[in-house]
């Protein structure tokens, strides 16, 4: 998909949010009838404020962890990978398990639309599994982590890292729109 608008420069332009790109895509996922099992949004993060999208989708012989990179809303790389049933729910529980974890939507997100919101905090999980989503955040400053972020980071780069099939090559060139 190509879009003269896709940049963080231009009026209406896209940007991340993470609740509503947690809502498009379970809307997304019903009109195409795929499982949507989990998304996982961390950002904005880094100089660039950078976002790293991850699902989770039921695959017919395990789950699909798609991943998309958008450093100040450019997709600069998107992967797939596929784990079994149970090493997803494995990496979605030790997520969810981890100290720096909140459970719930944050109170700034949950109640403002303004993109000053995201900045608020930095994690956003959605486990999808089940009759009700189940949702967690992090704030964290990735400049100054403790611990406990630390720990964090690994355990979301460990469910990253299982999107290993590059499906937009750095450097690939688009043809013009």
């Amino acid at each position: 998909m190509r879009t003269p608008r896709f940049d963080a420069y231009t009026k209406g332009s896209y940007i991340v949010k993470k609740l509503d790109s947690v809502s498009g895509l379970r809307e997304q996922a019903t009109v195409c009838g795929v499982r949507l099992r989990a998304a996982l949004i961390v950002g904005p993060v880094g100089p660039l404020w950078a976002f790293h999208v991850a699902s989770l989708v039921q695959d017919s012989d395990g789950v699909r962890v798609n991943s998309l990179v958008m450093p100040h809303a450019r997709i600069t790389g998107k992967a797939t990978g596929l784990v079994s049933a149970a090493e997803a729910s494995a990496l979605l529980d030790e997520l969810a398990a981890s100290p720096a974890i909140h459970t719930g939507i944050p109170s700034t997100a949950a109640h403002s639309a303004s993109a000053d919101a995201e900045f608020s905090y930095r994690l956003l999980l959605a486990i999808l599994d089940g009759p009700e989503p189940r949702y967690f955040h992090a704030t964290f400053n990735e400049r100054s982590p403790d611990a406990d972020i630390t720990d964090l980071l690994t355990r979301v780069n460990r469910l990253l890292s299982a999107a290993s099939t590059r499906t937009y090559p750095l450097g690939e060139k688009a043809d013009p729109p």
